[in-house]
């Protein structure tokens, strides 16, 4: 079963929250993922989801667009805003193009309509991990070669 709140001050390496209002489907993708050795916590509203994101990092969000306090959508432009390094893959059951386009261009990874299958969950949030990997990777090594370069300039110039 998900954990509804979030106890530990940092999130574990691979963990995931889901953030739906809905136990039944937040105890799914709980079961879901954890098979896959991940650990989960779970929200039932954007207050308690908001609440854990300032003190925790976790390697993805499953985040529903309908839930309670906040939006799915207005929580995830704020991430966005912020900079938030999880990719965020948003999950609706009553979504349509625009909605989707919409979470897109606000920055999250991925758009699932509910139902979806719980092997396409599992593949969609590895594909997401695995991409994020990727883009720090890429970036890291870019601010390496960009280092070493001024360094280059730096030192040519002594």
């Amino acid at each position: 079963m998900a954990e509804d709140t979030a106890s530990s001050t940092s999130a574990l390496p691979g963990e995931i929250f889901v953030v739906d209002d809905d136990a039944a489907i937040r105890d799914l993708l709980a079961m879901l993922l954890s098979r896959r050795g991940y650990k989960v916590a779970g929200f039932a509203d954007g207050p308690s989801f908001v609440a854990a994101i300032r003190t925790q990092s976790p390697a993805c969000i499953l985040l529903d667009i309908h839930i309670p306090g906040k939006s799915g959508l207005d929580i995830l432009k704020e991430l966005s805003a912020r900079n938030h390094p999880a990719p965020v893959i948003i999950i609706s059951g009553k979504g349509d193009i625009a909605m989707a386009v919409d979470a897109i261009k606000s920055g999250a990874l991925d758009f699932l309509e509910k139902p979806f299958s719980g092997a396409d969950v599992v593949a969609r949030v590895e594909e997401a991990m695995s991409a994020d990997a990727k883009r720090r990777v890429s970036g890291s090594f870019e601010q390496k070669q960009q280092f070493y370069r001024s360094e280059e300039r730096r030192v040519g110039k002594e």
